[in-house]
Order: C-alpha cells, then sequence, then structure tokens
C-alpha cells in the first residue's frame, strides 16, 4: 500500500493520484480501476491473442482486504 513492492519485473505498480505510468506497450491491454469487476470472460482479438489484464485497486480497498485477512487468521487460530 506504500509502494515498496511495487516494479515493473513483477507487474506490480504504485500510482499515486494525477499521476502516469505506461504499463504495457501491447494494444490489447486492459486496466480495469478501482471499484470494477474483472471481466468474466476474455475475448481474443482479431490476431488470436487474449488481452492482457490489469486490475488496480485503491489503497482503502486493500486495507479492507488486508483487514479481513487478519480477521480471518485470528479466526482460525481460535480453532486451532
Amino acid at each position: 500500500m506504500q509502494g515498496l513492492n511495487a516494479s515493473d519485473a513483477k507487474g506490480t505498480y504504485f500510482l499515486p493520484p494525477y499521476t502516469i505510468k505506461k504499463i504495457s506497450s501491447k494494444e490489447n491491454t486492459r486496466i480495469i480501476g478501482s471499484f470494477k469487476g474483472i471481466p468474466y470472460k476474455l475475448e481474443p482479438d482479431g490476431s488470436g491473442n487474449i488481452p492482457d489484464v490489469v486490475k488496480f485497486f485503491s489503497n482503502s480497498q486493500k486495507r479492507e482486504t488486508l483487514k479481513d485477512l487478519l480477521d480471518q487468521k485470528s479466526k482460525i487460530k481460535e480453532i486451532h
């Protein structure tokens, strides 16, 4: 959430608001923004290539996910 592990090699990105970053040079890349779902099905383009999908999350979404994971972890510890 702080951008410490973000790198092009890993395909992870940290983009502060109002910044621009080239994600891919492929023409069929689909960028999915915060609060949008990932498509259920991807159709190949005219050349038969399936598009790359890059999903971005807001920090509030990532914090909520982290909280949910920590809650699940604590429930598992209670059981064992």
